[in-house]
C-alpha cells in the first residue's frame, strides 16, 4: 500500500516554514544514524544507549543505524533490552546507492527526530531533504571531529539545512562557524560518560601481573586505534627518547589490533617491544587504565575524545596534545599538561609530569572535579533529549 503524499506547510522546531511534500505524519521514533562500524562496547556506545533509554522514557522508540553489525554481543544485547531497533545500512558508497538506502530507511521508520553522527556526506545531504519529506520535525547533525577535514562548502550547504548542528567542543564549533555554517544553528554540546569510572586496585594488580609489569613501575596508559590522526606513532617515537632517561617506564597501549602491524613493526624498529605492552580492541578498554599512573593522548586532531574524559573521571594525571577540544578538558598546568603533536614536545611534557610526582595528586583532584562539572553523561543526555530533540515528558 502506497503511503499518501500530502501537500502541507512544513515547520521545523526553530519556527521556519515552507511548502513541500511530506509522506505522512512522523512516528514517535528517533533515528540515530551513527555512520560507524562499532568495533567494541565503548563510552560512545554507552552514551547512545543512554540516549535511547531517555527517549524510551518519554515514549519514543529508537532506531540505530550502523555500517556493519556491532562487534560486541553485550552491546547488541543491551540495545535489544532497551527496545532499540538495529538497522545495518551502509551510508558510504556511490551517491545514488547511498541516497536510495537513506530514503528507504527514513521511509520505513518515518522518524520524528533524526540525529546524524559520522555519516557520509551524501547521507547528510539526503537526510536534510528526505527527512523533511518524511515528516521529521527535528534534524540534528553532531560533528565529532574537526570539520576542516570534511570540506567547508559541504558544511555551509548541508549543515544549514539542519535544525541544530551540535559541536562536541567549542573548538569544533568555532571551526564550523569559520567554515560558513550559520552560527544560529551551531551550539556546543559536550558528550558525557555513564558508569562507574574509578581505579580498581585489585584490577590494577591483576593487569600488571598479566603484562609482567613490576608493581612499583610507572605506567602510562593510552587508548587509541591505529589511524594516523590518533598519533600512536608520535607516542612511540617519544617513548624511545623517554626510555633513555626513564628505563623502567612502561606504556600500556589499548586499542591497536594485532592486525595493525605497521605500529607494532615501528615499535620493534625502535626497540620498544620490552617496554610497550599491547592490548587490542576490547570492550570498556578504560578499565585497563586501573594499571596506569598517567594517561597520555598523542592525537594529531580531535573534537573532544572520550578517552581523555575517561582518564579524568578515573583521576589520572593527563598528558595530551593541544589540539581541538582537548584543551577544554585538559587545562594546562591544572588538570594535566599539554604538548604539541610531535615527539619532541610530547617528551618535554612527559618529563615535566614524571619529574614532579608531587603534583599528581592535585592533577587528579582537579581533573575529577572538571569531569563532574562538564562531562557527566546523565546531564548531557537529559539536555539533548529535552532541549535539542524537544521530546515532551511522557504523560
Amino acid at each position: 500500500v502506497k503511503t499518501p503524499r500530502i501537500r502541507t506547510r512544513l515547520r521545523s522546531h526553530d519556527g521556519s516554514t515552507g511548502y513541500g511534500w511530506r509522506l505522512a505524519t512522523a512516528r514517535r521514533v528517533v533515528l540515530q544514524n551513527t555512520g560507524m562500524d562499532s568495533t567494541k562496547y565503548g563510552s560512545f556506545e554507552r552514551y547512545l544507549l543512554l540516549v535511547a533509554r531517555a527517549c524510551r522514557a518519554r515514549g519514543y522508540g529508537t532506531v540505530m543505524q550502523y555500517e556493519s553489525q556491532p562487534a560486541s554481543n553485550d552491546y547488541v544485547s543491551d540495545l535489544n533490552e532497551a527496545g532499540v531497533e538495529l538497522e545495518i545500512v551502509p551510508s558510504r558508497g556511490r551517491a545514488v546507492q547511498a541516497l536510495a538506502r537513506c530514503s528507504a530507511l527514513i521511509g520505513k521508520h518515518r522518524p520524528t527526530v533524526i540525529n546524524n553522527h559520522f555519516s557520509s556526506r551524501i547521507w547528510d545531504a539526503g537526510v536534510s531533504v528526505v527527512g523533511r519529506l518524511a515528516g521529521a520535525t527535528t534534524l540534528v547533525k553532531t560533528v565529532h571531529g574537526d570539520p576542516r577535514y570534511q570540506g567547508r562548502s559541504r558544511s555551509r550547504f548541508v549543515y544549514d539545512r539542519y535544525d541544530r548542528v551540535l559541536a562536541v567542543s567549542d573548538a569544533v564549533r568555532d571551526s564550523l562557524i569559520t567554515g560558513g555554517v550559520d552560527p544560529s544553528r551551531v551550539q556546543t554540546r559536550y558528550l558525557g560518560l555513564t558508569g562507574d569510572y574509578r581505579i580498581d586496585e585489585v584490577a590494577r594488580q591483576e593487569i600488571r601481573r598479566r603484562f609482567a609489569i613490576p608493581p612499583d613501575a610507572v605506567v602510562a596508559g593510552c587508548i587509541a586505534f591505529a589511524a594516523p590522526v590518533k598519533g600512536v606513532d608520535i607516542l612511540l617515537r617519544a617513548w624511545r627518547q623517554l626510555l633513555e632517561t626513564y628505563p623502567d617506564l612502561y606504556l600500556l597501549q589499548v586499542g591497536v589490533a594485532p592486525a595493525d602491524v605497521q605500529l607494532i613493526d615501528l615499535a620493534a624498529e625502535l626497540g620498544l617491544l620490552v617496554r610497550v605492552e599491547w592490548e587490542g580492541v576490547v570492550d570498556d578498554g578504560w578499565r585497563l587504565l586501573s594499571a596506569a599512573d598517567i594517561f597520555v593522548q598523542p592525537s594529531r586532531s580531535e573534537g573532544l575524545p572520550f578517552t581523555v574524559m575517561e582518564a579524568m573521571a578515573m583521576g589520572l594525571p593527563v598528558v595530551a596534545t593541544n589540539v581541538g577540544g582537548v584543551r577544554e578538558a585538559v587545562v594546562d598546568g591544572e588538570t594535566g599538561i599539554l604538548a604539541d603533536p610531535d615527539p619532541t614536545s610530547l617528551v618535554v611534557a612527559m618529563k615535566t609530569m614524571l619529574d614532579h610526582p608531587d603534583r599528581w595528586s592535585g592533577f587528579r583532584s582537579r581533573a575529577t572535579a572538571r569531569y563532574r562539572a562538564y562531562f557527566d553523561g546523565s546531564t548531557s543526555v537529559d539536555q539533548l533529549v529535552g532541549e535539542v530533540y524537544r521530546l515532551p515528558d511522557q504523560v
